[in-house]
């Protein structure tokens, strides 16, 4: 199975506003937390997301990485 981008695991748009990406972090920790059936693994990764997506600096190095691998142009973010 080939690996999911941050977007994927928060199940949000790539053009997601930061208070989207929050509000999808919030969902999904909820819903893959180890105390709520999920694994420690699993909630790991959506705080990886949120730390990535979260910061302006790291979510743009991060789009740019993801647009190297998949050859997609990078989408407009929305403000």
């Amino acid at each position: 199975m080939a690996q999911k981008s941050f977007y994927d695991v928060l199940l949000v748009d790539q053009t997601a506003t930061l208070d989207e990406i929050k509000l999808a972090f919030k969902r999904r920790a909820l819903q893959v937390h180890p105390d709520k059936g999920g694994s420690k693994e699993e909630f790991h990764l959506v705080y990886q997301a949120l730390e990535t997506l979260g910061e302006a600096a790291a979510r743009k190095k991060y789009d740019e990485s993801l647009s190297n691998i998949t050859g997609r142009e990078q989408p407009k973010q929305k403000r």
